[in-house]
């Protein structure tokens, strides 16, 4: 387990830190607390880190404590303890702050909560990559879309 979390912070460093998740890219989001790229990693001391606390309010309007059926998470933590013990990230067992919330496997970014995120820990998604060859020039095409919330491009 040691060696294989190593194994990701080296490879995270070589490909610079999660940039997209340090960013004020989504308007949405509040202003982070600046992490460097060398205070990324949770094994790295950072006595100073007090990232504020973030959860759209479309998440917290849409948990299924009051609907029953949703997308989101419950806010209290101690309502899904049981099933976030389950729940797996393809890189490594989660990793848990002193509150006992789930840390991003990839570190800091800046802030606390989920974000915009439904689900405490991993929120696994599959984006279909769409391609097709030109009928008339037998050219490669590829099909993206452009994200309404961060107007970022996105196959």
């Amino acid at each position: 387990l040691t060696q294989h979390r190593e194994w990701i912070e080296l490879a995270a460093d070589f490909f610079h830190p999660h940039l997209d998740a340090r960013s004020q890219i989504d308007p949405r989001y509040p202003a982070r607390f600046p992490v460097a790229a060398s205070h990324v990693q949770w094994s790295v001391p950072f006595d100073k880190y007090q990232p504020p606390e973030f959860t759209d309010n479309s998440v917290l309007a849409n948990t299924y404590h009051f609907l029953g059926s949703s997308w989101a998470d419950p806010s209290d933590l101690d309502d899904v303890r049981e099933s976030l013990a389950q729940r797996r990230t393809f890189e490594m067992p989660l990793g848990f702050d002193e509150r006992d919330a789930p840390l991003n496997p990839r570190g800091r970014t800046g802030l606390r909560g989920r974000g915009a995120l439904g689900r405490w820990g991993p929120n696994h998604a599959a984006d279909p990559i769409i391609t097709r060859f030109h009928p008339m020039t037998n050219r490669l095409q590829v099909l993206a879309v452009r994200r309404k919330e961060t107007e970022l491009w996105a196959l």
